[in-house]
């Protein structure tokens, strides 16, 4: 009786050790080219803003990379002429670029413009758009 008792003690103790013998096929962190579940979920839920701009002046418009830079932050640049299609007046301008920062900083941070800066310099350095000392 001793050894059906010990032996069934045995079994339940290595079963579940037995089972890890196998390596898994493959998951989120040995399988390089598959991506999380989740990872296209949260560019696609990022809402992306405009801050409308006269001019391209200290914009790095057209810089891929300044560009990918302002989409992590959730804006970009809208350049708008006066007289283009769709100008709005000065003073809706302002007050859209208002509401467009206050809510840049609750997403961002109080100094989200400063990281902001520093990264668009980045690109600009390695793009060679930059030439400075």
């Amino acid at each position: 009786m001793i050894k059906w008792w010990v032996l069934l003690v045995c079994m339940l103790v290595l079963e579940p050790a037995l089972g890890q013998n196998t390596a898994p096929e493959s998951t989120s962190n040995t399988d390089f080219n598959k991506q999380n579940r989740n990872s296209h979920k949260k560019s696609e839920n990022k809402k992306i803003r405009y801050i409308i701009k006269k001019d391209t002046q200290n914009t790095s418009y057209g810089n891929p990379c300044a560009v990918e830079v302002t989409r992590s932050k959730g804006f970009e640049y809208l350049v708008t002429l006066k007289g283009q299609p769709g100008y709005q007046s000065e003073i809706q301008r302002a007050f859209h670029n208002f509401g467009v920062n206050v809510s840049l900083f609750f997403r961002n941070g109080p100094f989200w413009k400063i990281g902001l800066g520093k990264k668009i310099d980045d690109c600009r350095q390695k793009s060679g758009d930059y030439v400075g000392p």
